[in-house]
Parts: structure tokens; C-alpha cells; sequence
């Protein structure tokens, strides 16, 4: 089992430095990863047929001047979460669903210090819309949304009223896009400051604005967006009111064949 955990612990450690990703003082990703490993570690049961299953939600609780730095890359912990599935996988690990691994900003929490709590998700219907950070409301407010801004995918009109929209296949995502083209966590929007900005979510075939790849970027009216071949139009109506514009969380969008 040692070795089994230690090949985990390797892969994330790779995937971590590789992505330049530094944390402050004591919360280098060295000793991150090694207590997230240390946490699967507890939660490993044998079944009955001799599987080895362990939880698959990780919830990271940190100072929130440290998670803002984690705010800066959106795509670093599905990116994570997606390495630490496939090493669980590869080191004959069972997990009831893809891992999550997400932070708890946490004002009581010491600025040099981190704490990891692990559970375990049996469907992906037990919790939806997942985001990179849990906070007590949205990150910006409602007030920091375009009023009345939305999606044309073919002859639909997606309206959007959440402050972080998560874009992908995976059915937790606040809009779930069904073309192979697509990663399960693709990209997100999210509404800063009266404008959404668009981030590719280490995607594989990639996330476009206007035929430009793009790691992120704020979006205007008009923009054409593309997911690896699958394309959206942004647009927003000053004028509407924001009272008929409809929830879109959950949604899945069928394939325009654009």
C-alpha cells in the first residue's frame, strides 16, 4: 500500500511544481500534497472483494489572504483533481466518482497553516455546480454581473445569472456541454468587477476568443468563444430587465453541429 501512495504522491508533486504554482512560507505544494496523500491515506477501506475504495472530496481550509493566491490560477485544482484521479486509477485505487479537491477560505485559520478534510461524494447527483473555491455567496455578489448577458449556442439563448459559471461535459458543471470536443472542466466564467472573464481550465483541445487562444480574458458582446471546436457567442442587453433573466445552473447544451 506504500508504494501505491507514495506513486500518487509522485504524480501530484510532478504536476504541482510543473505548473510554477508557488504558495507562501510553510504552505509550499510539497508539504500541501504530501498531508493531502496522508489524508486519502485514512480514508482507504477494503471491500468485501478486495477492492481498495477511499473518499474523494477534498476540502482544502486556509487564510483567504492564501486561498486569493489560489484565485489567480482557476484551472490549478480541477487541473489537480483530474492527476489525482488518474493516479488513484493507475495505482489500483477506487474512487466512487472523479475526486474534487476544493478550498474553504477560513478567517480562524493560522495564515501560515492549512488544514485538509476528506469525504466522500457516492453520485455526481450528491452536490452540484463545484467550484475551485467555496465561499459564503459568490465571489463578486450578484452586483458584480453583466445584467442581462448570455450565450448563443446555434438557434438557443443561454441567459446567465451566476457570478462563476463552470463550462464543461461533466454533469457538475453549471453548464454542461455534450460534445466529445470538450473537456469534462473546460473553462469557466466568472463576473469581476461588472464584466465576466473567461478562464480555460487547463483544458485539452483548448479555449478561444475570436480564433485567439486564450488562458483568460474578459469577454465583451460579440465575442465568439470556442471550446476546442465548439462555439458560443457572448452577448448582454443593458436594457433588459435582470427579473426575466432565468437560472442557468445545471444546464446541458446540445450540440449545435457548428
Amino acid at each position: 500500500m506504500k508504494s501505491r501512495l507514495d506513486q500518487i504522491e509522485a504524480r501530484l508533486q510532478a504536476f504541482i511544481e510543473s505548473s510554477l504554482f508557488l504558495l507562501p512560507g510553510s504552505q509550499r505544494p510539497v508539504r500541501l500534497i504530501h498531508q493531502l496523500v496522508q489524508v486519502l491515506e485514512r480514508t482507504i477501506v477494503q471491500e468485501a472483494n478486495g477492492n481498495l475504495t477511499a473518499s474523494n472530496m477534498f476540502t482544502i481550509s486556509l487564510h483567504p489572504e492564501n486561498a486569493a493566491i489560489w484565485e489567480t490560477n482557476p484551472g490549478l485544482l480541477p487541473a489537480l483533481s483530474r492527476v489525482l484521479d488518474e493516479a488513484a486509477r493507475d495505482a489500483g485505487l477506487n474512487l466512487p466518482t472523479p475526486p474534487i479537491i476544493q478550498l474553504q477560505p477560513n478567517p480562524d485559520q493560522a495564515i501560515d497553516s492549512f488544514t485538509i478534510n476528506a469525504s466522500t461524494r457516492r453520485s455526481s447527483l450528491d452536490q452540484t455546480g463545484v467550484l475551485p473555491i467555496i465561499a459564503d455567496h459568490e465571489p463578486g455578489g450578484a452586483d458584480s454581473r453583466p445584467r442581462a448577458s448570455f450565450l448563443i449556442i446555434g438557434s438557443q439563448t443561454i441567459p446567465l445569472r451566476l457570478a462563476v459559471i463552470n463550462v464543461g461535459r461533466r454533469s457538475d458543471n453549471q453548464l454542461v456541454v455534450d460534445d466529445p470536443r470538450v473537456s469534462r472542466t473546460h473553462a469557466q466564467l466568472r463576473a469581476i468587477h461588472g464584466k465576466y472573464t473567461l478562464f480555460d481550465l487547463n483544458s485539452t483541445g483548448g479555449t478561444y476568443i475570436n480564433n485567439v487562444r486564450i488562458s483568460q480574458q474578459v469577454v465583451k458582446p460579440g465575442d465568439v468563444i470556442s471550446l476546442a471546436g465548439f462555439a458560443l457567442i457572448y452577448g448582454e442587453e443593458s436594457a433588459a430587465p435582470d427579473a426575466k433573466i432565468e437560472d442557468t445552473h445545471n444546464q446541458t447544451l446540445p450540440d449545435p453541429k457548428l
